[in-house]
């Protein structure tokens, strides 16, 4: 069987991530930044934003290291 070792958040560290991500919408609260420095704007989905789930990437990021064009 396999076990996934999955970080669960509680129930007041994820209020205070939905608050950060709705300030951060509104122009309140300064924007989250990539890998290399640039911002990244907050109205972008997140399916576009995130990386797949078996990268195990830990922050958003646009870079596109590895991939030849």
């Amino acid at each position: 069987m396999a076990t996934a070792s999955v970080a669960f958040k509680s129930r007041e560290d994820h209020r205070k991530q939905l608050e950060l991500k709705e300030a951060r919408k509104a122009g309140l609260a300064p924007a989250e930044v990539d890998e290399d420095g640039n911002a990244i704007n907050p109205h972008i989905p997140q399916y576009m934003s995130s990386a797949p789930w078996y990268l195990k990437a830990e922050r958003p990021a646009f870079s596109c290291q590895g991939f030849v064009y």
